[in-house]
C-alpha cells in the first residue's frame, strides 16, 4: 500500500482540506510554499503514463478541484496575493522516494525517458 493510499484509508493522519468520492486534498507535512496542498485521486493511478481512457473523469475532476482548492486558499487570506496553482504529476512511489531519501532509487536510462 502506498503512502497516499494509507492517507486515503486514514491509516496515516493528514490535515485534509477537501474530499469527495474521487479525490482527497491535504496539506503537505513538509511544505515548500506558504500553502502547499497535495491532491490525489482515490483510485490508484501508478503514474500519468499508466492513465487509461476510463481515468479521464477522475483526472479532469482532480484538475478542477485543484483549482478550487487554490481559490479557496486565496479567499481564506492565507497570505497569498493571488490564487496560484502549480501542478506536478508524481506517482506515490516517486513521492515516497522524495520523503524517504534512503529509499531513493536512481532511474535507469529507459526509466528516465
Amino acid at each position: 500500500m502506498t503512502l497516499f493510499e494509507k492517507i486515503i484509508a486514514r491509516q496515516i493522519p493528514a490535515d485534509i482540506v477537501y474530499e469527495d468520492d474521487l479525490v482527497l486534498a491535504f496539506r503537505d507535512i513538509s511544505p515548500k510554499a506558504p500553502t502547499h496542498v497535495l491532491i490525489v485521486p482515490k483510485k490508484p493511478i501508478p503514474n500519468i503514463n499508466n492513465a487509461k481512457p476510463e481515468d479521464e473523469k477522475t483526472l479532469g475532476h482532480l484538475l478542477l478541484k485543484a483549482a478550487e482548492v487554490a481559490r479557496k486558499a486565496h479567499t481564506e487570506n492565507l497570505g497569498l496575493k493571488e490564487a496560484a496553482l502549480a501542478l506536478g504529476f508524481v506517482s506515490a512511489d516517486d513521492f515516497e522516494r522524495w520523503v524517504r531519501p534512503e529509499a531513493m532509487v536512481r532511474p535507469t536510462t529507459s526509466e528516465a525517458l
